[in-house]
């Protein structure tokens, strides 16, 4: 699914996963600002508010939307890009 979604990038996407939930589909983290990451790929709710909930904590609806994010807006919508890129082959 993952592949399927992201292509050649797939595992630069796996380790974003990893690295933002541990690839715990029904993670949940409340930010200092009030804002809420949501699932898989922690969605942010603020920036994002096009996913709804249900479609975050829901593995084939977020991974569209995660796919549909970084073909518009590249890794660095997550704060773990970096991270990932340096990690991705270790997944």
């Amino acid at each position: 699914m993952i592949q399927d979604e992201f292509g050649a990038d797939y595992e630069i996407a796996v380790a974003i996963a990893k690295a933002e939930s541990n690839l715990n589909p029904k993670a949940h983290n409340v930010n200092r600002n009030g804002t809420v990451d949501r699932g898989l790929w922690q969605i942010n709710n603020k920036y994002h508010p096009e996913v709804s909930d249900e479609c975050a904590y829901n593995v084939g609806c977020a991974t569209k939307e995660a796919a549909r994010i970084y073909k518009q807006r590249g890794c660095n919508e997550w704060a773990t890009c970096e991270y990932a890129k340096k990690h991705e082959s270790s997944i």
